[in-house]
Parts: C-alpha cells; structure tokens; sequence
C-alpha cells in the first residue's frame, strides 16, 4: 500500500491533477515512438516515452523537477542562457520561455540523432511568440576545441541521455565537433549555463576559465555524481561561487549546502546551483509549492550584477 501511495502521491500530480488523470489513460495504452508532451508552461514537446528520458514526460508531465523549478525561478526576461547537454530540447524550451522574447538561448547538444530531435522541439518552441531566440549546436562543450569521441554506452536506447565523451580507444565512439564554453560565450554576459554531460562537468568548466574568472556567468546549474562532485565544487568555489545542492519536498525546493546530499526521490537526478549572487540566488528558491508546475510567471527580482539582454 505504501508503494503505491508513493507512486502517485507526487508533486507532479498534486500540484496538476489533470497530469494525474493523463497518467491513468496512458497506463492503458500504448504509446507510439512520436508522442507529444503538453507542458505545464504551455509549450508542447515531441518524446519517444519508450526511452526513460521521454517515458518520464510522458507520464509525470516534466523531468527533473527541482532543476526544472530552478531554472523556472533563476530565469528573467531578457537574459542569455545556455543548455549545455540539452538533449531533446527540453529545459531548453523552458529557458527560451523564461527569458522571453528579448532574451535568448544557445543549446548544444552533440549526439547527432537526439540533436536532431532538439531542433525539432526548438523549432516548435519558436512558433511561440513567449519564446526568445533558439540558436542549437551538434557539438560537445569540453576544455578545449577541436573533435571529440562520443561514447552512446550499451543502453542508450533505453536512455537518450547516457552518450558521454570519452578518451579510451577501445570503447566504441563516433566523432563529434568540439567547443568550449569560453568560445560560445565570447565576451558576453550569461544569466545562467545549464550543464549535463554525464560526468563531463568539469571539462566544461576548464572551458570557461576565462567567462568564469571575469564573472560573467551568474549561475550554474548542473548534474553531479558524488565521485565529480568534489572536483567541481573545488574549481567553482577558487572563482568566487557558491553551492547548493538542489533538492525537494511536497511542498517546494530544499536547498543543501555542500557536503550535504540533497534530498531527492529516487527518480530525480542529483543536481547543483553555482552562483555568484547566494543571498538572491537563495530568496528566489526557497519560496514555497512549484511555480513550473502551475505556469505561474512569477515577478522579477533585483540583480546584483549586471544584465546581459538580448
């Protein structure tokens, strides 16, 4: 009785019962390689819910959402943002949405099938009159530029979201175009990097030595295994930013501070917040119940560095 209870009491359904009752339909039937996702922010998203990236929209309605209620809260019109591992487009349809049509959104994502599949979603995004501008990219971000071997692993049709780079010349691999952050950046300003490379993270970060040393992105926000975790925390802490750990409760966000494991149901991936504003950075979060959820716009809040627009 438990497990059941804990299957379907979750925010997802609490906070939009309607996805509850999607949720009962789609357990009787059997849904096709192409199906579309109505988010609770109003844009729709194409999925394969037979991969667990797609079958996680597919019947919970968002993925990840204590990264996807950060980014929802973090996120103001106008701003620069860039998904880094952005995968089908997701969180990058999020960001475009949130920085509103002055702002804009640069996403990059390697994997040549599942870009394929984020230009698709950018492009339905972009019909949306809400949404800044999507610029999408076929390439990895890592410290330095050049090509790069991608490594999909053994399950990758079961989870679009596992392809990683790799340097050991056994490991089956194809060749991908290579960047690194500080080159994506230039000399601009970014609100917020989204990272999610599968252990790559610091990678990332070694690519933008420069962006990060001038303090010119204002938040972080990435996934992170505890065996990454410390080496990243180390990097981001020596250039002035703060962490928390991204967590979640009933009724809202949990954030944790570092050595503290954030508190996550088992389905959610461990992800982080890196900021150089913790003060507002942490009033924006620790406001109650799931504005993502609701599509609730929310108000702008003060800056304590300067915006970068459009």
């Amino acid at each position: 009785m438990r497990a059941l209870f804990e299957a379907w009491a979750k925010p997802h359904y609490l906070y939009r019962p309607v996805q509850l009752l999607r949720r009962i339909a789609r357990g009787l039937a059997r849904p096709g390689a192409r199906e579309i996702v109505a988010l609770p922010w109003g844009l729709d998203l194409i999925v394969d819910p037979r991969e667990a990236i797609g079958s996680a929209l597919w019947h919970l309605g968002v993925f990840d959402l204590a990264l996807t209620e950060t980014l929802w809260r973090l996120l103001e019109p106008g701003d620069l943002a860039l998904d880094v591992g952005a995968n089908i487009g997701y969180t990058t349809g999020l960001m475009a949405l949130r920085v509103g049509s002055t702002g804009r959104v640069l996403a990059f994502e390697p994997h040549p099938a599942v870009h394929a599949q984020l230009v698709a979603n950018a492009e339905r995004a972009r019909r949306n009159p809400r949404c800044g501008e999507i610029r999408t990219f076929e390439t990895a971000l890592g410290a330095v530029t050049g090509v790069a071997r991608l490594a999909p692993g053994s399950y990758f049709a079961d989870n679009n979201g596992i392809a990683r780079l790799t340097d050991e010349p056994d490991v089956e691999a194809i060749e991908v175009a290579l960047t690194t952050l500080d080159e994506a950046l230039g000399d601009g300003r970014a609100a917020l990097v989204k990272i999610d490379v599968e252990g790559e993270e610091l990678r990332v970060l070694r690519g933008a030595a420069r962006a990060l040393g001038e303090r010119r992105i204002r938040h972080l926000v990435f996934e992170s295994y505890p065996a990454e975790l410390p080496g990243v925390a180390a990097w981001l802490g020596e250039r002035g930013y703060s962490l928390f750990g991204l967590g979640m409760r009933w009724s809202g966000l949990l954030l944790s501070r570092p050595g503290e494991e954030p508190r996550l149901p088992p389905y959610e991936a461990p992800n982080y917040l890196a900021t150089l504003d913790p003060v507002i950075a942490a009033s924006q979060l620790r406001g109650r119940g799931w504005q993502a959820l609701r599509g609730d716009p929310g108000r702008a809040r003060p800056h304590a560095l300067p915006r970068q627009r459009g």
